[in-house]
């Protein structure tokens, strides 16, 4: 993984990389992240048959909404909270397998040995994850292209704190160094990785599109001169439920594709700036070297 690359051969290496790895980096994020990832898709599904139950309640003549209402907004308090822990447990995952892949040279990783790694960064990665999304808004606010700038920039800092050891704003000053003159490369492998996530997350959500077409369009009935819409019955909401589930495990899975690109960018940056690799190389060929000698002159001894 430490070395230069150009764009092709990065987009490549981050396919070789989850075909031979697919199976430990699934074990791991559903053995580590499946209780979160739960969770979320519940609240979501839940979340979703409220909307559809208050689309209902708004289109009748009388009828008061207020605890729909106060329960939605509850829901989607709390679905978004989970939303936040969740993705950040699974960045976590990812970046940490990846480092166990470089330190093991094996793709035989088990998630136990990922949770130990885990567990001793999640804090620091969910506390970076709230402070990366809340300056990219504030540079967003400031006619976009500053929220754009850092974005990208910024996007490498997860890797960058697992790989180096490193707190919330070394790790940002370390990004902005490591960038500096492959902005632009660190762009496309960002844009690339996203698109290609989101066409299969969108591939992944025509079932529950269709789903949701037919219902709006089956629980209409007719009310005298007004038409509303029905409460959702008991097997739409499950089925709701299940789709959301599906859905919400499909993109935890699919991030494997944008932050193995980024991984794989960040170790191009450094050892183009570094040449950390070839660093690592020539002190392993010397220490082989000086073991052979040493083994050469036991043996004249002898």
């Amino acid at each position: 993984m430490r070395k230069t690359r150009d764009f092709g051969e990065k987009l490549n290496a981050t396919i070789a990389f989850i075909r031979a790895n697919f199976t430990g980096l699934f074990r791991s994020i559903i053995f580590i992240g499946g209780p979160f990832m739960l969770i979320t898709s519940v609240l979501m599904g839940l979340n979703q048959n409220n909307v559809l139950s208050l689309s209902s309640l708004n289109s009748q003549p009388f009828g008061s909404t207020d605890e729909l209402v106060t329960e939605v907004i509850a829901v989607s308090v709390l679905t978004m909270l989970f939303s936040i822990l969740t993705m950040s447990l699974i960045v976590t995952i990812i970046n940490e397998y990846i480092i166990l892949y470089l330190e093991k040279q094996s793709s035989q990783i088990e998630p136990s040995e990922v949770w130990q790694r885990v567990k001793k960064d999640y804090l620091m990665i969910l506390i970076s994850s709230i402070g990366y999304t809340v300056i990219v808004l504030i540079g967003t606010v400031f006619f976009v292209l500053p929220g754009i700038y850092l974005f990208v920039t910024l996007s490498l800092i997860y890797i960058v704190q697992i790989a180096e050891r490193k707190g919330f704003f070394s790790a940002m000053s370390r990004c902005i160094s490591i960038i500096n003159g492959k902005w632009w490369s660190t762009f496309g492998i960002n844009i690339v990785c996203w698109v290609i996530w989101g066409v299969l997350l969108y591939a992944l959500l025509i079932p529950y599109h269709i789903f949701t077409f037919a219902e709006l369009f089956h629980d209409i009935s007719e009310a005298g001169n007004t038409e509303f819409f029905e409460e959702p019955s008991g097997i739409t909401k499950g089925l709701t439920i299940f789709f959301s589930a599906f859905y919400m495990v499909g993109n935890y899975i699919l991030m494997i594709i944008p932050v193995i690109g980024i991984a794989f960018q960040y170790f191009n940056l450094v050892e183009r700036k570094e040449s950390t690799g070839l660093m690592q190389k020539i002190d392993s060929f010397g220490a082989q070297r000086s073991t052979t000698v040493q083994r050469e002159e036991e043996n004249e001894e002898y």
